[in-house]
């Protein structure tokens, strides 16, 4: 067996994932996960005797299920079953319709036979004694434990072993592990995002000074690239540097920019179509919308991150309990978001549109 991989159980994927964090090999780093939620599967069984309604029951344990609880519905037991009808058949029909599936008629006993009348007038159903066993009925609940498969070797070199080291008891955050993964666990502690899925497509490649500085250019740039900008420079309408300011309650107040908001409303695909004719307010809080919308994809964001990221570290070593600026921090990921729609805007082609997957796409093009 490989000893790199441990296998963490509990009742449910949450408890196995608690034990993840809690009972992981020391020295060692978490490089891959598979898991497997808890399954569980009842059965109910009938038979002569309980005991024999249990064993019919456990014979249908499904592969890798435990017994976690068995129980007896009912017992064996006889009991008679009175009815009246026009004849036997009849009779033993109605008494094995109301005995239910788990009885058996045994003996059927005529106590008054039916009268046939005359011309319809007094005529009468028989009486009939049905003497019936009831079946034993039992219930076994069988339950499988979640599991979580752990790959660790000696070195973080994923999103996923990275969240593991930050979140395990005791962990202290070392110089080397600042200087080699500084940007990365900035971006973990203020996003707030402790599941490796929410990181699935963006890299966990080296932030190198080419990449800081192209995310410098896009948080802190004012200039609207293209012919757009060359025609609002003229008219004095460059974008503001001071232009987002988020409160202390989470609103953000921004200062519009029609030429800009005019051209990311035209061809944001997030948006409802018919916003071309919008002005004013109306028109920035839709330019803002899309902002938001393409701000939010995880790649765009953290490498729109890079430029607080790397004002943080230069500010000397940090712990995990060091208190970031969560307003300048979101106010340079919203700057730096409409700067990138921006650029896309110029590169479009006559009647092209900005898309989620067209984010992408050109923000992993600035990572080397």
């Amino acid at each position: 067996m490989n000893r790199n991989v441990v296998v963490f159980e509990g009742p449910t994927l949450e408890e196995a994932r608690k034990k993840l964090f809690t009972e992981s090999p020391r020295g060692v780093f978490l490089q891959s996960e598979t898991a497997v939620d808890s399954k569980s599967k009842t059965v109910r069984a009938a038979g002569d005797s309980t005991e024999v309604a249990f064993a019919a029951a456990l014979k249908q344990q499904p592969q890798g299920m435990v017994v976690r609880n068995k129980k007896e519905i009912s017992s064996a037991q006889k009991t008679t079953i009175r009815v009246e009808a026009p004849d036997k058949e009849t009779a033993a029909a109605m008494i094995a319709k109301r005995a239910g599936s788990n009885a058996i008629l045994d003996k059927l006993n005529e106590t008054q036979p039916p009268r046939a009348g005359f011309l319809g007038l007094g005529k009468a159903p028989g009486k009939y004694d049905g003497a019936v066993f009831n079946k034993a009925v039992v219930e076994v609940q069988f339950g499988q434990n979640a599991r979580i498969e752990a790959t660790f070797g000696a070195r973080i070199v994923n999103w996923a072993g990275l969240l593991h080291h930050l979140f395990s008891p005791g962990v202290k955050i070392i110089d080397e592990l600042a200087e080699r993964l500084g940007h990365q666990i900035i971006f973990i502690l203020m996003e707030k995002e402790y599941n490796s899925t929410y990181f699935e497509g963006v890299p966990f490649s080296r932030v190198t000074p080419k990449m800081v500085e192209k995310s410098r250019s896009l948080v802190h740039g004012t200039t609207i690239p293209g012919p757009l900008g060359f025609m609002m420079s003229a008219m004095g309408g460059s974008l503001l540097q001071d232009r987002y300011n988020v409160r202390p309650d989470g609103q953000t107040e921004r200062k519009t920019n029609a030429g800009a908001d005019s051209a990311i409303v035209s061809v944001s695909s997030c948006l409802p179509k018919g916003n071309v004719s919008l002005v004013g307010d109306a028109l920035g809080r839709k330019a803002f919308e899309a902002i938001v919308h393409y701000a939010k994809i995880p790649i765009a964001r953290y490498f729109l991150s890079l430029s607080f990221s790397q004002e943080s570290l230069d500010e000397g070593p940090f712990t995990l309990e060091k208190q970031f600026d969560w307003r300048k921090y979101l106010a340079q990921i919203y700057s730096g978001g409409e700067m990138l729609l921006l650029e896309i805007y110029d590169s479009l082609p006559d009647g092209g549109v900005i898309t989620d997957d067209l984010v992408a796409r050109t923000v992993r093009g600035f990572f080397d």
